[in-house]
């Protein structure tokens, strides 16, 4: 359900014509981007072991630094070439409809551990799950405002073009990516 509001989203940008509906269209995608990488996550504690989880989680947080460097200087580039902005997005639309197509096709395996504990204690989270969670959310925020800040200021202040800008959002993510 979330990948069809997505998509949705994403294909609603081309007519949306006031700010009010384009926010909303925003918030919709960010949402639901937010609610599939938690799926993901999700599906790898479910389905490994605890020894494969770091790897796993490791290497979804190292794809999203490869679709910065990949991603962004596309966009810079699709914006360079005077085309409708938001044709960025329908790169977007098509990732996730690829995306969604192995993941309909994949043969997921079952739980890994049977364990059904559902006592009380058992779902009480310590305080290190709720400041490794604020501790994240800084983290992410931080990346957002980087990723808004950088180009508006390397085309402002540095006279970079934006295909420029994109490229140095890129190698942002591609540092992430190589670690």
């Amino acid at each position: 359900m979330s990948a069809m509001m997505l998509m949705a989203s994403l294909i609603a940008l081309r007519w949306i014509d006031t700010s009010s509906l384009l926010l909303a269209a925003f918030v919709i995608i960010g949402v639901n981007c937010e609610l599939l990488l938690a799926t993901s996550a999700i599906v790898i504690t479910g389905v490994y072991r605890e020894h494969h989880r770091p790897p796993a989680l490791l290497a979804t947080d190292s794809f999203y630094s490869f679709a910065g460097f990949a991603a962004v200087p596309v966009a810079g580039w699709v914006i360079a070439q005077s085309m409708h902005w938001t044709n960025v997005y329908l790169i977007a639309f098509v990732a996730t409809l690829l995306l969604g197509a192995i993941a309909s096709s994949t043969e997921y395996p079952s739980k890994s551990d049977s364990s059904d504990d559902s006592s009380e204690q058992s779902l009480r989270w310590p305080i290190a799950v709720y400041l490794v969670g604020s501790a994240l959310f800084v983290y992410i925020v931080s990346f957002v405002w980087i990723y808004a800040w950088a180009p508006v200021y390397a085309s402002s202040e540095l006279g970079v073009s934006a295909d420029v800008a994109g490229i140095l959002i890129g190698r942002f993510s591609l540092g992430l990516f190589i670690g």
